[in-house]
């Protein structure tokens, strides 16, 4: 059976669209095929021949969903409701931009948190949350480019498309503490808090990078993950992150992270 076939079974007559890097062609071997089905509000990961699919039921009317909607293939459309929904979407560059102030605004909310750690001594709080901020900040970068991040492939993104802020981004998220060592502490860290589906696509990719020894990128890619997480005040979670907790560094970081997120934001607001 053929992957049109295959969805007709799973999913019936609803509208459905390729997405994600599949659809950029920036996929890895490795790589689950991300679609899009309206409409709804869920996710669900199925296994496809040697591949695995993960399946997102999107409300159209939701204007959070309005990103996730750009950048697709449409792949079964029989009464054109997606093609429809896409003709009448807002310019792609202004969905981003939008999206690229948002993820500015959380950035800088992040960074005030920061300072309110540091001040109060938590220094592994907010060195957490100044890695937020900093994948937050690089996220808004792409977007601002109009390149929507993938969490897998984000390393290549950003080298191939912030040059100028390459060093400074990579800086802030503690690349270079980049190991087998490392990663396999931040894996298991993160099988507290995937479910069984999402463990198995997280395994197939750290197969497939540290097979091909894109050791930096596992790290990257990881914490991104991570970051996205909020472990809730849980101290014994965060000291297992290899964090920075240098305090003057953290300082430093931050201010010139705000520094740039201020102005960013400044320029595209």
């Amino acid at each position: 059976m053929d992957l049109i076939g295959f969805l007709n079974d799973l999913v019936g007559n609803k509208p459905i669209a390729l997405a994600g890097c599949h659809y950029s062609k920036i996929n890895y071997p490795c790589c689950e095929i991300d679609l899009i089905v309206l409409n709804g509000n869920r996710k669900r990961i199925e296994p496809f021949k040697d591949k695995l699919l993960e399946i997102h039921y999107l409300d159209a009317h939701n204007k959070i969903n309005l990103l996730n909607l750009l950048d697709c293939r449409i792949l079964v459309d029989q009464e054109l409701k997606f093609m429809t929904l896409l003709n009448n979407l807002p310019l792609a560059k202004s969905i981003k931009l939008e999206a690229s102030k948002r993820k500015l605004i959380r950035c800088l909310t992040n960074l005030g948190k920061v300072e309110l750690n540091l001040n109060k001594d938590k220094i592994y709080e907010a060195s957490f949350l100044l890695l937020k901020a900093f994948y937050q900040y690089a996220e808004a970068s792409l977007l601002e480019r109009a390149i929507k991040p993938s969490p897998c492939h984000l390393l290549g993104q950003l080298k191939g498309n912030l040059r100028e802020e390459y060093e400074i981004i990579t800086d802030g998220l503690s690349l270079d503490q980049a190991s087998k060592v490392s990663i396999e502490r931040r894996f298991k860290l993160i099988q507290s808090f995937l479910n069984r589906k999402e463990l198995e696509i997280l395994k197939r990719k750290m197969d497939y990078l540290l097979g091909a020894h894109l050791i930096v990128n596992a790290y990257c890619y990881l914490g991104m993950i991570i970051a996205n997480y909020s472990p809730r005040g849980n101290e014994n979670y965060l000291t297992q992150l290899d964090l920075n907790v240098d305090y003057v560094s953290l300082n430093n970081k931050k201010k010139e992270l705000a520094f740039r997120a201020r102005n960013f934001l400044a320029r595209i607001g």
